[in-house]
């Protein structure tokens, strides 16, 4: 430990060595007591790894967005990406682009929490936030995150309405024989769109009925790519009944062989995204369910699968869901099924016990 000076003054001044060799000085202090305590304190911080030489956070909160992009580019897929860096420059950005992180306070993000519409998209802008203000703790550019409003990671989306058995029907009968089969593919294997758009025909097994869901169509400025499945969660599931026999007479119809793709425009190509939502745009009016996304087939089919008696793990893997959190999302409760259920729970007891 560097022994403190006396200056003229009779005050002493606290000094000690920096990581890197130079002397730093801690402030003049009444007593040789007291200016000792400041260097323990400083050599102790240092011990732990904790101390500041003054440059840490003086950063730029758009610079150092942009490092913390670069390290997320290897592990987010391409959609997820974009999103990522469309939350930074479109909702982060204007507020706290040109501050220093150690200048961010929780009251700044408090009050810009405050200002944001209460959507989804306010959730998601700030788990990007956190996340940016997490690394920024990691790599010691500050000591705490500033991010720490109540609730903020609380899902503000209202669950969707649920299309039964008898609905699914009445959008069948709007569909053309290509859309029938899309529609019933989708939810007769709950596949996310883009799961959908993605399929080959060697990821089908016809004498099965198994799919492998090992890919799908994301967007992006560059246009249309193949990546992998969401949370990159590929799996094999068992097509149901009346989509597999659609299935099988779509590919019938459409002979080709090989990886190209089962859902084709008219020159052959990979059918777009924008084709199939300008087609369920026409059918969900003409069934008259205007509210009607065509995501909500996933959740009718999963809701089928998992009233039918599977687990919630079988529930998630067929799903591809990466917590039991988003697939209880899923699990909607028809109406009069709670009667149904316990009605044989109310038929097993009797069995059991008389």
């Amino acid at each position: 430990m560097l022994k403190p000076r006396k200056l003229p003054s009779g005050k002493y001044q606290a000094r000690f060595l920096a990581p890197d060799g130079s002397i730093q000085t801690a402030g003049t202090h009444a007593t040789l007591k007291a200016a000792k305590s400041m260097t323990a304190g400083k050599l102790a911080d240092i011990a732990r790894g904790v101390w500041d030489d003054g440059t840490a956070g003086t950063q730029l909160f758009s610079e150092f967005a942009a490092r913390v992009v670069e390290l997320r580019s290897g592990n987010l897929n391409p959609r997820s990406l974009l999103n990522y860096e469309a939350s930074i420059r479109n909702h982060l950005l204007p507020t706290f682009g040109r501050k220093r992180l150690r200048d961010i306070q929780a009251i700044d993000i408090d009050l810009w929490w405050a200002k944001q519409p209460a959507t989804p998209g306010r959730k998601n802008n700030y788990r990007v936030l956190s996340n940016i203000m997490k690394f920024a703790v990691k790599y010691r550019e500050i000591t705490t995150t500033p991010c720490q409003v109540d609730k903020a990671g609380k899902d503000t989306s209202k669950p969707r309405p649920y299309l039964d058995l008898d609905g699914l029907a009445r959008v069948l009968s709007m569909c053309d024989p290509f859309m029938r089969t899309f529609v019933l593919v989708t939810m007769g294997a709950s596949l996310r769109v883009g799961e959908a758009i993605g399929l080959d025909r060697n990821n089908i097994n016809l004498s099965t009925g198994q799919i492998d869901v090992v890919q799908q169509m994301v967007y992006s400025p560059g246009g249309a790519v193949l990546d992998t499945p969401k949370n990159d969660h590929q799996r094999t599931v068992t097509l149901l009944g009346p989509a597999l026999e659609a299935l099988r007479e779509h590919l019938k119809a459409h002979p080709s062989i090989g990886g190209t793709p089962v859902f084709t425009n008219a020159s052959g190509g990979r059918v777009s995204r924008a084709h199939i939502y300008r087609e369920w745009k026409k059918i969900r009016h003409d069934a008259g369910f205007p509210w009607l996304h065509i995501h909500d087939l996933r959740h009718t089919g999963l809701t089928v699968f998992a009233q039918s008696g599977a687990t919630l793990k079988e529930t998630m893997d067929r799903g591809g869901h990466s917590t039991p959190t988003i697939a209880m999302r899923y699990q909607h409760s028809a109406a009069g099924r709670e009667t149904a259920v316990s009605a044989i729970a109310t038929k097993m007891l009797k069995e059991a016990v008389g």
